[in-house]
């Protein structure tokens, strides 16, 4: 029928955004175990989607910080808050773990919603810029370098 048609070219678009979406994206279920993985997320943590698929999200963190976001997450599932979307890691120091290793330093968009199988979560993970540590100011309205 014309609406199982339209509903499939609707999937085609999705899984063709996620695919080419600049950003990575990764969705987990309320289990920590990962539902999608895009492209951008393969070039930036080092694994192919088939490989991160039903794998825990701390495999991508670095190993100190594992077992704190399994409690993290389960004490905010458990917490009734209700905020669909969440800001991680400005300013914050937050890292992420490459497949070969590196740590590199990260900001993530937390997205909750309900799936069909219950509740997931959407991140899109950026890299974050390392930012020169600024000139102090110029208090006393000398230069150095200058003279």
């Amino acid at each position: 029928s014309a609406l199982l048609r339209r509903r499939g070219e609707v999937r085609s678009l999705a899984e063709t955004v996620i695919a080419a979406f600049p950003d990575a994206l990764v969705v987990i279920d309320r289990e920590g175990a990962v539902l999608v993985f895009n492209a951008a997320a393969e070039l930036m943590f080092g694994y192919a989607e088939a490989e991160m698929i039903g794998q825990p999200i701390e495999q991508l963190m670095p190993a100190g910080f594992r077992a704190a976001h399994v409690r993290d997450r389960a004490i905010y599932e458990s917490s009734g808050r209700t905020e669909r979307v969440l800001t991680m890691g400005v300013g914050l120091g937050l890292t992420a773990l490459r497949r070969d290793g590196v740590e590199f330093p990260v900001e993530i968009t937390l997205s909750r919603f309900v799936a069909p199988a219950g509740p997931c979560f959407l991140a899109l993970v950026r890299h974050a810029a390392r930012r020169a540590p600024q000139a102090p100011e110029d208090t006393d309205g000398s230069r150095p370098g200058v003279g």
